[in-house]
């Protein structure tokens, strides 16, 4: 789960909207415009990954290609937007939570709603509430950690209601790299 703030310019200042009922009219239909947009990316998609990222393109990362000016055919991934609620709109911005699939480039998630909008604009702040069930709010705060005031979490207790453990394996063929044979009609292990 991420939330996010983003910023463009799209909406007049806000004395103007009350000076004017056709403005806020005007308002309330960008409003729905970007409710709209935004639920459209709800579902599967494929997304181009960001010329920025580390991913590898002929032995070579992304941003290495930037770094240099060379040109280079960017991959696709396939993701998925879980949900996606709009929060609030600013005078030139508008902030949404989601939830999406591992591997989501948020950043060119907000690039592509913004296009879809024929706008261009930047992330302004992006914070990442959950991942799998590990929530924000169940997590320590620094200051409290730096008094000695913290505690650990059991690992096979936060993953174990969404992975199942396998235990039966050679450590040395997993640290050699050996492939092993898991049967198991879970879609994750751990």
């Amino acid at each position: 789960r991420r939330n996010l703030s983003a910023f463009y310019g799209w909406l007049q200042k806000e004395e103007i909207l009350l000076k004017n009922p056709m403005n806020k009219v005007e308002a309330i239909k960008e409003t729905k415009k970007k409710k709209k947009a935004l639920n459209a990316f709800k579902g599967r998609s494929v997304q181009e990954v960001p010329i920025t990222s580390a991913v590898s393109v002929d032995g070579k990362r992304l941003y290495q290609y930037q770094k240099e000016g060379k040109e280079v055919e960017l991959p696709q991934r396939e993701i998925e937007v879980f949900s996606v609620e709009l929060l609030n709109i600013y005078e030139d911005g508008f902030s949404f939570i989601s939830r999406v699939s591992s591997g989501t480039y948020i950043r060119a998630l907000v690039r592509d709603i913004l296009s879809s909008l024929n706008l261009h604009g930047t992330v302004l702040s992006l914070k990442r509430t959950a991942v799998d069930d590990v929530r924000i709010e169940d997590c320590d705060e620094l200051n409290d950690i730096l008094e000695g005031n913290y505690h650990f979490h059991d690992l096979s207790d936060l993953l174990s209601k969404r992975y199942e453990v396998f235990e039966d394996f050679d450590e040395k063929d997993v640290l050699n790299g050996k492939k092993l044979v898991i049967e198991s009609d879970q879609p994750r292990l751990l």
